[in-house]
């Protein structure tokens, strides 16, 4: 019988004198615009709970909890217990910046190719490191990844060679110097450039497990929240309880976008079957565009 496991993170304050906060970005709480993070994560764990997800965490991982150290520990201890069969959810309701961008006029390829970063309470976690985590999943499982964060493009549809990619600069040499994320500072531009090319290829083509991503935002966008969260969360969660559980992951991103306005359209990315995409592309793969509808699962069993 499938199981259905769960890690949510929500953040509605940073710990502004962590090391890497203090020195890249003083004075910043990240208290403005992400007031209502933690209704997020209450929205989602009930509609989840309802849904039959079973936590890795015994509650979701908010504020002092949700350290970069921490969710990569959650991932990878789903990882471990997930089998072939199995729906692993991952939600995060935070700040999200675009630290490598790929101009339009430069997009060769319709696939992410930014270097985005999502703020946990000690540190920011880069889209990189969420793909090369999800790459531990073993094959057979379904991945379910929600963003609700500014620039929530996950960049896990990485498939053209990298030699290609380096060729036609893909990635752009507009890299915020004031935004220096872990594990790049003291890298030069084209150094930033190529890793995160190599690192993103290499969890694409590791990945055993089949993803799909909605994000609050597409890679160049922001997302919109308050006190009362976010309009994405918002919308998720009163699609998913109007029956949005029994439509298709085609059906089901036709009918979000239908509830967010043109400048808050959601992200969409898909891996699986040996293919990859993005909501700028058809989705080919028969997986997830007709048989597999969202949060389809039996209760997990701990």
């Amino acid at each position: 019988m499938a199981r259905a496991y769960k890690l949510l993170v929500g953040l509605t304050e940073i710990d502004s004198l962590s090391s890497y906060y203090s020195r890249h970005m003083p004075g910043f709480t990240g208290r403005e615009g992400c007031e209502g993070c933690q209704r997020d994560v209450e929205l989602m764990d009930r509609l989840s709970h309802y849904h039959g997800f079973v936590g890795i965490t015994p509650e979701p991982l908010v504020n002092a909890t949700a350290t970069l150290r921490g969710v990569l520990a959650r991932l990878e201890a789903a990882a471990s217990v997930m089998e072939a069969g199995d729906i692993f959810l991952f939600y995060l309701s935070s700040h999200g910046r675009s630290l490598v961008r790929a101009p339009v006029g430069e997009r060769k390829i319709s696939l992410t190719r930014d270097i985005n970063a999502f703020l946990l309470y000690d540190h920011p976690v880069l889209n990189e490191q969420l793909v090369e985590a999800l790459a531990r999943f073993p094959a057979g499982c379904r991945i379910v990844t929600i963003l609700d964060c500014c620039h929530a493009g996950l960049g896990a549809g990485l498939v053209a060679p990298i030699e290609d990619l380096l060729q036609e600069r893909i990635l752009s040499q507009d890299v915020h110097q004031r935004a220096a994320s872990p594990g790049l500072t003291g890298f030069s531009t084209e150094q930033i450039q190529q890793k995160a090319v190599v690192l993103l290829k290499h969890a694409v083509e590791g990945m055993q497990a089949s993803l799909v991503h909605f994000g609050a935002a597409k890679s160049e966008g922001t997302a919109a929240g308050g006190p009362d969260g976010s309009l994405f969360t918002r919308r998720w969660n009163s699609l998913m309880w109007a029956g949005g559980d029994s439509l298709t992951y085609r059906g089901f991103l036709e009918a979000l976008s239908d509830r967010l306005p043109p400048l808050r359209q959601p992200a969409f990315e898909w891996v699986a079957d040996g293919g990859s995409g993005d909501s700028t592309v058809p989705l080919p793969c028969d997986h997830f565009a007709g048989r597999e509808t969202v949060f389809k699962v039996e209760p997990a069993v701990l």
